[in-house]
């Protein structure tokens, strides 16, 4: 069986190196589309890192399929009759695409761009939280006197996970993993020198609201389950963790991630840096381990789970990989606050309009467009 994900590879690969756009994945659901990507670099990005290279790449080419000029070059691929390697069959479907009038390519390839921007919009951009409104607000310590036997467990964690109840499952997570923040080795002890934490979801609270971006989630992780899960766990004790405020807002911001490994049934948590710039107060080096688990109740509510953590990685690498990131940098860095106040949760979310968003885009990103 031909596998379908190098040929896709190498034409991003050889349209990046040569004179020949595919053209910008945008941002959709705004009036002024002025947040670009290049499609080629995007798709390579999502293609490389996704859970379902094969099934991801497959659905990249069906869109390419419909180019009238590139439709005999990509059906030999996709019925794994293609007389060319991937590197020479890159070569001849940039050739067909030269052939075309400049003008006519963006209209040819808009298929491509279509399902480049959806990636991009719902998964890309969605998943990372550039700030604004906590979801949730600052951990609580509860007392440390509360036992918390089986059944009791059972009905908070139904309560954390049914009502979405923060406080519950603030309590739940101490009961698992302790005092301490496993990226920063900070206390959070009420009763000693501690820092309050910060309850992190691996994957975003607000997934909830955003079907799109559930649906786009299924397809990157090849999944059918995926969005069933996602909503049924979006509160569980399975997809949080306390850490100190810094280093939460980094993992959001999809600067560094948890590789979850499994052998001999146990999971093994692992930091990685994904982004040249670290937080100052993580004390983890890339591929340390991080150790949950470490409370009173630590052998019976379960950690993050490891499908969410190397899902929430592999979109932060594609973040990054794609550029995507370097965009958002630039504006979030360069922000006042003063005259910028309330940033999105996510790009068009519910605290900011699109015109206002897209003025601030237009303002910032001339130098990219």
């Amino acid at each position: 069986m031909t596998l379908k994900a190098p040929y896709i590879l190498a034409l991003c690969e050889a349209a990046q190196q040569s004179s020949v756009t595919f053209g910008m994945a945008t941002r959709l659901g705004a009036q002024n589309q002025s947040f670009n990507v290049d499609a080629a670099k995007g798709i390579h990005s999502i293609v490389t890192f996704s859970p379902a290279t094969e099934s991801v790449a497959i659905d990249f080419l069906n869109e390419f399929q419909k180019v009238s000029c590139l439709h005999h070059l990509v059906a030999s691929v996709l019925s794994g009759e293609a007389d060319a390697d991937a590197d020479q069959w890159a070569q001849d479907v940039l050739m067909a695409v030269r052939d075309l009038d400049p003008q006519e390519v963006p209209m040819a390839l808009k298929p491509v761009l279509a399902l480049a921007s959806e990636y991009l919009t719902h998964l890309l951009i969605a998943v990372r939280n550039p700030g604004g409104k906590e979801t949730p607000q600052v951990s609580a310590c509860p007392t440390r006197d509360i036992v918390q036997t089986l059944p009791r467990i059972t009905a908070l964690i139904n309560e954390a996970v049914v009502n979405r109840s923060q406080a519950v499952l603030k309590t739940l997570i101490y009961a698992r993993d302790g005092y301490n923040c496993a990226l920063t080795d900070f206390s959070f002890d009420p009763q000693a020198d501690s820092i309050k934490p910060r309850c992190a979801h691996v994957l975003p609270f607000y997934l909830h609201d955003m079907p799109a971006s559930l649906r786009i989630i299924e397809s990157f992780t090849g999944k059918q389950s995926s969005v069933e899960a996602t909503l049924a766990n979006i509160n569980h004790p399975r997809n949080a963790f306390h850490v100190q405020i810094d280093a939460r807002d980094y993992f959001d911001e999809l600067k560094w991630g948890i590789e979850a490994t499994q052998a001999d049934g146990q999971t093994k948590y692992l930091y990685r840096k994904v982004a040249s710039k670290s937080c100052a107060t993580i004390r983890r080096r890339d591929g340390d381990e991080i150790l949950f688990n470490r409370g009173k109740n630590g052998n019976v509510i379960d950690g993050p789970d490891p499908e969410y953590c190397n899902l929430k990685l592999a979109i932060a690498r594609a973040f990054h990989a794609s550029g995507a990131a370097d965009i958002i940098a630039e504006i979030y860095d360069n922000d006042d606050e003063d005259d910028f106040v309330a940033r999105p949760i996510y790009f068009g979310g519910p605290f900011t309009s699109d015109d206002i968003l897209c003025r601030r885009l237009d303002d910032r990103l001339a130098p990219y467009v």
